[in-house]
């Protein structure tokens, strides 16, 4: 049985499908994370046969050593958390990659490497390990521009992209087109690819809305897409509409800035609720109360992305949870890709910055129940089933070309 590693920082939950349909591929697979939140990505148990965390810090390998022997699947090899979230946070990062990283990569066989983006586990895979290495391209340099990069960041950039075995995007073929523009030799094989929805994670039911107990919209946002410092004041745009906004935060986050506002305004704001984060697979359950999914970002969020990468964006992961939850999307009409779903597929609408101050009675004008019996609809075709095969298929053609 042929392995494939995966390398991340902080792993993201919607991982799951794509290590799922590689085990329904008959693939072992492999984790390799810096941080593992236990109450966010515990899910990733079931899908991955080995999990190791290299959090570091050498402070502690004294105590914890390399490896923690287990006899139970998956094993978990963890450290001590120590937060690097701040000045040192870079220092021991770059010790950890040096001794930890490294050092769990050698005693793992792998036929191949699923990397993320262009980021430095990519870099370190392909110059010390003569292995397929497919990049999972997500939040790339097409976001800032390659014109914005430094000369470091740019040279890495490159490099990855003219080295690798395989890309899988999640855009369409215009965003390859992109690199190719700036000078990138990219000959590789292409998979677009999206994370699609899970049945298992459905909810079936017709759940009591909040809505009908008070009269009121309900909108959410589950994730890091709201740690912009543009956003909250966006929100107050909404509050003045008395329409209700619900944000789920991530267990980690660098932007204490913007979640100090948030917490501020959870306090005086009548219309703001601030919740802990939910595990993956409860989720969907726990948001199937309110009306609508959220996609929604203010003006200078949106200046601030290259528009090359408005037209391709379909980074958000959100998304997927909101269909499973059963619920409409509002989505900002700049960010065209996914945009162009939701509205072929009535499965929501699109708003622009100066329609956010009258988004109330835009949401009045949409037959919520025809919205809603569209997501039943689309979440079924838009399965992960679907694309098991051919997710198989492109992993087995980069190996055995290797």
């Amino acid at each position: 049985m042929k392995t494939i590693v995966f390398l991340r920082q902080n792993p993201y939950p919607r991982l799951y499908n794509h290590a799922l349909a590689l085990k329904k591929s008959k693939y072992r697979t492999i984790l390799v994370c810096r941080y593992f939140d236990e109450k966010i990505t515990e899910i990733l148990k079931d899908v991955f046969d080995e999990i190791v965390c290299y959090q570091p810090p050498i402070l502690y390998l004294k105590r914890y050593g390399f490896a923690q022997k287990s006899n139970d699947l998956p094993i978990i090899h963890t450290f001590k958390v120590l937060m690097t979230d701040n000045v040192l946070g870079p220092i021991f990062e770059k010790i950890s990659y040096r001794i930890n990283f490294l050092s769990i990569l050698k005693s793992i066989k792998a036929d191949a490497y699923n990397c993320c983006t262009t980021e430095e586990f990519t870099e370190i895979v392909l110059k010390n390990f003569n292995k397929p290495v497919i990049m999972d391209l997500h939040n790339g340099s097409i976001m800032r521009g390659i014109e914005n990069l430094t000369r470091e960041h740019y040279l890495r950039d490159k490099y990855c992209f003219e080295h690798v075995s395989g890309i899988i995007h999640r855009g369409p073929d215009s965003e390859m087109s992109y690199y190719k523009n700036h000078g990138y030799k990219i000959n590789c094989p292409l998979l677009n690819y999206l994370d699609y929805c899970n049945k298992n994670f459905f909810v079936k039911n017709n759940p009591k809305k909040l809505s009908s107990e008070d009269g009121e919209y309900h909108l959410v946002n589950i994730g890091s897409g709201m740690q912009s410092p543009f956003i909250p004041s966006m929100l107050k745009r909404l509050f003045k509409q008395k329409i209700h906004m619900h944000i789920y935060l991530v267990p980690y986050s660098t932007v204490w800035n913007v979640y100090k506002m948030y917490h501020k305004m959870a306090k005086t704001e009548k219309y703001f609720h601030l919740h802990d984060a939910v595990p993956f697979n409860q989720v969907q359950q726990e948001i199937s109360k309110y009306d609508f999914g959220a996609i929604i970002r203010p003006l200078k969020f949106m200046d601030s992305i290259k528009p090359e990468a408005l037209k391709i964006s379909v980074r958000s992961y959100r998304q997927y949870n909101f269909l499973e939850a059963g619920l409409p999307i509002i989505i900002s009409d700049r960010l065209e890709y996914f945009c162009k779903i939701i509205q072929e597929n009535n499965i929501g609408f699109s708003v622009n910055n100066k329609e956010i101050d009258n988004l109330f009675k835009i949401i009045k004008k949409h037959d919520y129940e025809d919205l809603r019996k569209n997501v039943i609809k689309f979440r079924e075709d838009f399965l992960i089933d679907n694309h098991i095969k051919r997710l198989g298929d492109f992993y087995e053609s980069i190996i055995e070309k290797e």
